[in-house]
């Protein structure tokens, strides 16, 4: 889904990743990220890597110019041995240079890789890409952009319409995720009163207890 809406092109722009990379430059105070030379970007998911057999999530890439790796960590999946390593020298033996490669790493809330992730062979990329790496939380950073720096972009973009109605379902199926939407509990208690009435519930009650 998040790639749908980064390859969305007007014009010769992209300006929906434009926003996500100022978005990051801005909370992290770190301008590399502004100052991708986003282009022509290709947008490969599942990106297979030749020397590992792995596959990266998304990767974002152009040539001679930069490439940019999500790790897609939202359910939590099981980190791998070397898994951030592997994918770095898997684009290094691709051509790009260290100073190309730039890694958003996507969890729920904030969780950091595994240190072992960063290692191969006795070499450690985590200092390395300390500025070219960014821990988003889908709670506390995409979604934030989502709603205010994304939203207010397609605004003014008339004639937008399919991609404002994904945006909007997009952001409630995140906020329900993490228990964010307005009036949860009385919209789930609206439908319980529909589906059992009064005299219904009680009844359920009473079979429940008698088990």
């Amino acid at each position: 889904i998040l790639k749908k809406f980064l390859e969305f092109r007007s014009g010769d722009s992209f300006p929906i990743l434009k926003s996500l990379l100022e978005s990051i430059s801005s909370e992290t105070e770190i301008p590399a990220w502004s100052a991708i030379p986003v282009e022509s970007p290709v947008f490969t998911p599942e990106a297979y890597c030749n020397n590992t057999n792995g596959r990266i999530d998304l990767l974002v890439t152009e040539q001679s110019k930069y490439a940019i790796i999500f790790e897609n960590k939202i359910n939590d999946a099981v980190e791998q041995k070397s898994q951030l390593a592997r994918y770095i020298e898997h684009l290094l033996a691709e051509g790009f240079s260290l100073e190309q490669i730039y890694i958003v790493y996507l969890s729920s809330e904030g969780r950091d890789p595994d240190e072992v992730s960063w290692t191969i062979d006795g070499r450690d990329y985590a200092n390395v890409f300390r500025e070219r790496f960014v821990n988003m939380s889908y709670k506390y950073n995409l979604l934030p952009w989502l709603s205010g720096a994304l939203s207010q972009l397609l605004s003014i973009m008339h004639n937008q319409v399919y991609l404002n109605s994904a945006l909007s379902q997009y952001i409630n199926y995140l906020q329900a995720k993490f228990f964010l939407l307005e009036n949860e509990n009385e919209t789930i208690q609206t439908i319980l009163d529909d589906l059992i009435p009064d005299d219904g519930f009680n009844q359920l009650v009473h079979n429940i207890d008698s088990k």
